[in-house]
């Protein structure tokens, strides 16, 4: 995780199979949401550790990485 600002490394995000990261963006949750492959797993936004997969693959309508991002209504 990098500090908005200076860009200077704060954490890095631990655990998880982050075996093919394409797209990155923090939710309304505070949390760090990364699409990987056809999955989106969600990391701590404060810590970098490994939290969840969001959405598991296959049941979101993903087909291969792509970037996230949540709308006005929360949703991803």
């Amino acid at each position: 995780m990098l500090n908005g600002t200076t860009g200077v490394l704060i954490t890095q995000l631990t655990g998880g199979d982050l075996s093919d990261p394409e797209g990155i963006t923090i939710g309304p949750d505070g949390n760090i949401h990364v699409a990987n492959g056809n999955s989106v797993v969600r990391f701590n936004g404060m810590t970098g550790a490994f939290m969840d997969v969001f959405v598991t693959a296959g049941s979101g309508g993903l087909s291969g990485g792509r970037d996230v991002t949540f709308g006005p209504d929360g949703n991803l």
